[in-house]
């Protein structure tokens, strides 16, 4: 019997997200085995610093140029409603406190941005 070869995106729980283009991001995935975990660390830290109410869901999509010049990279975006009004706030505070220092964790570049919807 032939084995399966599972995606990162299979094999990985990274269900705390909807993924675009999950085929792109599997690809980004098995080339940075350090992206993976660190997903799993941003989806665990969002609630910390956004009202549990605020976020609609978490969003991970190619960046493909939309936020850097790196194709190789993720964007993470954590999706609130249109007039959330500590949406920026809450962001710098995740940013601040605890971001910046993780996302040197992994040499992929990673965004985490907010979108409003």
């Amino acid at each position: 019997m032939e084995e399966q070869h599972r995606t990162p995106l299979c094999s990985t729980d990274l269900s705390a997200f909807s993924c675009l283009q999950p085929e792109h991001l599997a690809g980004v995935l098995s080339r940075h085995p350090t992206l993976a975990p660190l997903l799993l660390q941003i989806a665990e830290q969002v609630p910390r610093f956004f009202r549990r109410d605020a976020v609609k869901q978490l969003r991970l999509c190619p960046s493909s140029g939309t936020y850097t010049a790196v194709d190789d990279g993720v964007v993470v975006e954590i999706v609130v409603a249109a007039d959330d009004p500590d949406a920026n706030e809450s962001l710098d505070r995740f940013d601040e406190e605890w971001w910046f220092d993780a996302s040197a964790q992994c040499a992929v570049e990673v965004v985490v941005d907010i979108r409003r919807e």
